[in-house]
C-alpha cells in the first residue's frame, strides 16, 4: 500500500509541473512589430573633455563627402616592418560625427600591429570634416564605427620606376655613374 501510494504522490508531482511548464510555454509572446526604434543619446566627453551627447541612431546618419576606403588607401604610409611581414587586415574605427562633422574621439577597435595601428590613427584624425547627422532637423553628434580594409601597396616594377620608393628621377639621378657608354 504505501509504495502505491508513493507512487501515486510522484505521478501527480510530474504532472503538476508538466501542467505548470505548458502553461507557461503557451502563452503568446507580446507584439513588438510596432515598436519604433529609440533614438537616445549616449554620453561621452570629446578630447578636450567636454561633455558630448552622442547618437547611436538617428533619422539622418552621417555620411563623408568622399570615400573613406580610397582616403585610407591614399594616405597610408606602410612601416617597413609590416611591409616586410606582409600585415593586411580590416580594423574597425569607432569615432564621434560632432555637430559640424568633425571627427572626434578616435578610437580603434582592432589591431594589427607593426605600425600600422598609429598608422589608421593618424590617418583617421586627419580625415575631412563629413555630412553630419540629423535628429528631427537639427544637426547632432553621432557615435559611428567604420571598417577599414587595410592592404599592402602594390609593388613597383624596377624596369620602368626603379626601386620601391624612389621616384624615376631620383633612381636615374642615384645611377647616373654608373651607366655603360
Amino acid at each position: 500500500m504505501t509504495l502505491l501510494r508513493m507512487l501515486l504522490k510522484t505521478l501527480l508531482s510530474i504532472c503538476m509541473i508538466a501542467s505548470c511548464c505548458l502553461y507557461t510555454f503557451a502563452q503568446k509572446p507580446k507584439a513588438t512589430a510596432n515598436k519604433k526604434p529609440v533614438f537616445k543619446p549616449q554620453k561621452a566627453t570629446d578630447s578636450v573633455g567636454k561633455s558630448l551627447h552622442a547618437y547611436l541612431l538617428v533619422q539622418q546618419m552621417p555620411k563623408p563627402h568622399y570615400d573613406v576606403g580610397i582616403y585610407f588607401k591614399d594616405h597610408i604610409r606602410y612601416t617597413d616592418l609590416a611591409l616586410k611581414n606582409k600585415i593586411e587586415g580590416v580594423i574597425r574605427i569607432s569615432m564621434f560625427i560632432k555637430e559640424d562633422g568633425a571627427i572626434n574621439n578616435v578610437h580603434l577597435m582592432d589591431t594589427l600591429g607593426y605600425g600600422l595601428n598609429e598608422e589608421i590613427l593618424r590617418i583617421a584624425r586627419a580625415m575631412p570634416k563629413w555630412k553630419p547627422g540629423k535628429q528631427n532637423g537639427k544637426n547632432v553628434c553621432v557615435y559611428q564605427t567604420i571598417k577599414i580594409d587595410v592592404r599592402m601597396p602594390p609593388a613597383r616594377s624596377t624596369i620602368n620606376d626603379g626601386p620601391v620608393g624612389l621616384t624615376p628621377g631620383i633612381y636615374q639621378q642615384a645611377h647616373k655613374d654608373t651607366t655603360i657608354k
